[in-house]
């Protein structure tokens, strides 16, 4: 027999084994409980479609009620260099980024931009989107793990509404998404 402490009645190796063992199912229990809470979670999950991104700057691979939806990408060099400029036109809506947010792109080819969407998905936070992501100079298309700017723009009216910089982060090892700030890149922007 073993003995408690704190004046308590003396514990059996019986005892002990049956409290492990409820102890054990609890955390059990608790285990299935949480895996059970988190499936519905599990059915939105979802990857974002990659968009074919044509030369003349058309998209292509989203549904026809989303209309012509393009791309513009302007290098210093033709189709190299230094991103100048950068035109979204969804549903009938022209969208040119300025030239304070263009300078946090680092693309330096059409190679280096890479588009999808997503239509599919419960729109009760997020409506639909063209999401853009604009890949640093050192792009590597065989690693998982390259640096690059996301800009996310609205499907229903062509607005900007979000952006993302991932970027491997020196101490974590890992990669690691900061939301872009428009307001403070360029104080113009909403």
């Amino acid at each position: 027999m073993l003995r408690c402490s704190a004046g308590f009645r003396r514990a059996t190796t019986k005892d002990l084994l049956v409290h492990w063992c409820l102890r054990g199912l609890a955390r059990f229990v608790v285990s299935v409980l949480a895996m059970a809470a988190m499936s519905p979670f599990a059915a939105y999950a979802h990857e974002d479609t990659p968009l074919v991104f044509g030369s003349d700057g058309a998209l292509s691979g989203l549904p026809r009620k989303y209309g012509e939806v393009r791309l513009l990408a302007v290098f210093s060099d033709g189709t190299t260099g230094v991103l100048q400029k950068v035109v979204v036109e969804i549903a009938g809506r022209r969208t040119q980024l300025k030239s304070c947010l263009v300078s946090v792109l680092k693309s330096r080819s059409r190679t280096q931009i890479q588009p999808s969407a997503s239509w599919y998905h419960q729109v009760d936070s997020v409506p639909p989107y063209l999401e853009i992501a604009f890949f640093d100079d050192d792009f590597d298309p065989a690693s998982s793990e390259n640096a690059y700017v996301s800009l996310r723009f609205s499907l229903q009216d062509g607005r900007l509404i979000g952006g993302s910089r991932v970027e491997r982060s020196w101490w974590r090892r890992r990669m690691g998404v900061t939301d872009l700030v428009f307001r403070e890149i360029c104080p113009a922007v909403n």
